[in-house]
């Protein structure tokens, strides 16, 4: 039998954000397995490029930014993180 699809999660932010921190704290209490890029410890062409494409997706830019199999959520929004994820509070 098959495995379903594990559903794609990135956390967007930087590393001196607090509300990053709590966004990565809140996807860590839930067991949510997720990517993390921190867009300030990207080198300049690197960072330039995901801004890019997050551009694309939405804007203006806020973060944290999570994108969820093509959902965004901006900011530090655990509610709108459960919806996406289904998962309880």
């Amino acid at each position: 039998m098959p495995h379903a699809r594990k559903p794609r999660l990135c956390l967007y932010g930087y590393s001196t954000s607090g509300q990053c921190a709590k966004a990565q704290a809140w996807l860590e209490e839930k067991e949510v397995d997720y990517d993390l890029v921190y867009l300030d410890q990207l080198d300049e062409e690197a960072q330039a490029q995901t801004i890019s494409e997050l551009e694309q997706r939405a804007e203006p830019l806020s973060f944290p930014l999570v994108v969820f199999d093509g959902t965004v959520v901006m900011g530090y929004c655990p509610q709108d993180y459960e919806v996406c994820l289904e998962v309880e509070a």
